[in-house]
This record gives C-alpha cells, structure tokens and sequence, in this order.
C-alpha cells in the first residue's frame, strides 16, 4: 500500500483493482472492538482506506492516455458516501469523533481531487 500511496503510476491495473478492493472492503468491513484502542485503530484504518484511494484517483488522472473515468467516478463516489453518511459506514459502531476524523479525511481528499485539472 505504500507503493500505491507514494507512486500510484507504478501500479499495473490489476494491482491497482486489488489495492482498490481491499480499501472498500477495510472501509465496509464490520469490525468488532473490544476496546477503545482498537477502535481508534479502526479508524485510522479506514482513514488510511480513504487516503489510499484518493491516491489512486490522482495517480490515475496524472497518467496521460491511461485515464479510467468509470473507476475515477466509483472511488469518487465512495468518498462522497463517507461525507455524506456522516462517516457511519460499514457494520461497526464508530465513536462520533472516530466518525467526524473519517468524515474530515474524507473531505480532504474529495478538496485535494477538485484541485487537479485532469480530472
């Protein structure tokens, strides 16, 4: 995940829909926590989850002719469900600050995707 994090142009598609994949399924995953630390563990998780998909995103939009507007739009949309759920996604029963610091990320990248031009 670093790689795709650092330099998402490395990625071969396929690796890209496996990174991609498994942020959605960190970010909808039930998770059960026994206790306070793990659910900020969660949390932070999921926030690295969203992170990583706008990297994706704008990895993707800087690689001339390579450009997939249909899984630009499904990660784009993910991040809108963040916001717009209030940050209550996936099975777990978030904290609400844990859901404001998913919510903030959330919000975060979808400003850092409206800052480039090529998307």
């Amino acid at each position: 995940s670093e790689v795709a994090k650092g330099a998402p142009k490395l990625l071969k598609p396929s690796d890209q829909s496996t990174v991609i994949t498994f942020a959605k399924k960190l970010l909808h995953q039930g998770w059960t926590a026994s206790g306070k630390k793990d659910k900020k563990l969660i949390a932070s998780a999921k926030c690295h989850a969203t992170k990583l998909l706008t990297a994706l995103i704008l990895g993707s939009a800087s690689q001339e002719g390579k450009k997939d507007e249909k899984r630009q739009n499904e990660l784009i949309q993910e991040l809108f469900e963040i916001v717009s759920k209030h940050g209550d996604i996936g099975s777990d029963s978030c904290s609400e600050p844990e859901k404001a610091m998913l919510r903030l990320t959330a919000g975060s990248c979808v400003l850092n995707i409206g800052k480039v031009k090529e998307l």
